[in-house]
């Protein structure tokens, strides 16, 4: 009943073991992999049915979804990229593995989903490609309307009146396009960057971002946050951008803080397997109801209508640096009382990232 109610949906289906034994597929696997199937009742290696990481490298033993969610017991998702005689030009698949409760005859079981999403990712990776070049190029001319408007506030002084108004309201428009561009041009960064990896103190990069906050709040008035760090184990990442991570975090934080509320932000963190485990908590107005999984979204505002400035892409980003280090984030309420609790997975630093997931993502795995 399950893969008939599966096959009805055009997805995949596969309950597998830790060594490749099916228990059930149904027909749309077959299809979804160009018809190539391994002839037994096992999985065969991955090369026999072409699955690869999205920038064309290989995908090793142990990294599939079903294995690495039955060897942590969570569930794991990512996407691959299949290109075999049968799909020469390559299918992205969009694949979800979940373990199984309970034994079967003994064995742990992974149910594995998976869906084509080519178009569907070739044309989001278009876009932001297209939104980087936009933004890049609309720079130099905001930055011209930015200056020339600077000068004529300046000529016409304090007294100006409704022309002072004026350029009062052209200064608040170039600061919010400034602001989208910088947002833009910082997503483009997140996806596009070849990643630089090294080991390094988490706890060191938050303080650092912690008093830089504080410092700014000290200078414009406003109140200041307080960031209380826990045990945080040391990770294997990219420095620059886990940085833009957890200062796009705090940043939301403070920024969604009740008026006259002192924002209070905590990081706690633990190992889990081979990846550092992060929680992130505020005691901010939190998320509406049925928006956790949204806010993620490009350009999603949670609350628009509440008077709060962005652009939406501050949480897109974050989960676009967490997805390059291999990992996930979910955002929740915060359990400890009102506000948020993101929480998301980096590699432990005595366990380095899989090259494949070092890499740049492709349209098709092949090089632009």
């Amino acid at each position: 009943m399950f893969a008939t109610v599966i096959d009805a949906m055009g997805e995949g289906l596969a309950v597998i073991d830790a060594d490749g034994n099916f228990l059930l597929r149904n027909p749309a696997s077959t299809e979804l992999m160009g018809g190539v199937r391994s002839g037994t009742g096992r999985m065969a290696d991955n090369s026999h049915y072409g699955l690869l990481h999205l920038d064309g490298t290989p995908i090793g033993p142990g990294e599939l979804p079903f294995q690495r969610s039955l060897a942590t017991g969570d569930p794991h998702r990512m996407d691959i990229l299949v290109r075999n005689a049968a799909v020469p030009d390559g299918r992205i698949l969009s694949v979800r593995a979940t373990p199984l409760p309970v034994e079967i005859d003994g064995r742990q079981y992974a149910v594995s989903v998976f869906s084509d999403v080519t178009a569907e990712r070739r044309h989001r990776d278009e876009l932001a490609s297209f939104a980087g070049v936009v933004a890049h190029d609309l720079s130099n001319p905001l930055t011209t309307v930015e200056g020339w408007s600077e000068q004529v506030a300046d000529l016409l002084g304090p007294d100006a009146g409704r022309a002072g108004d004026g350029i009062a309201r052209v200064q608040r428009a170039a600061a919010r396009m400034r602001h989208l561009i910088v947002d833009l041009l910082a997503y483009a960064t997140a996806r596009d960057n070849t990643l630089s990896l090294s080991s390094f103190d988490l706890a060191a990069v938050v303080t650092d971002i912690a008093v830089a906050r504080v410092d700014q709040a000290e200078t414009t008035g406003v109140p200041v946050p307080r960031v209380r760090i826990g045990d945080l184990p040391a990770v294997h990442a990219d420095p620059a951008l886990v940085r833009q991570l957890l200062d796009n975090l705090i940043g939301n934080a403070v920024k969604y803080t009740a008026p006259g509320v002192v924002p209070v932000v905590t990081f706690t963190g633990r190992l889990d397997g081979d990846r550092v485990r992060i929680a992130v908590s505020d005691n901010g107005i939190g998320i509406p109801a049925g928006q956790h999984a949204t806010v993620f979204e490009n350009f999603h505002r949670a609350h628009r209508d509440a008077g709060y400035s962005g652009t939406g892409l501050g949480l897109a980003i974050c989960q676009r640096i967490v997805e390059r280090h291999g990992g996930t984030i979910t955002a929740g309420d915060n359990p400890g009382g009102d506000g948020t609790t993101f929480t998301f997975t980096l590699p432990a630093a005595d366990v380095p990232l899989p090259a494949t997931v070092q890499d740049v993502l492709l349209h098709s795995g092949e090089e632009r």
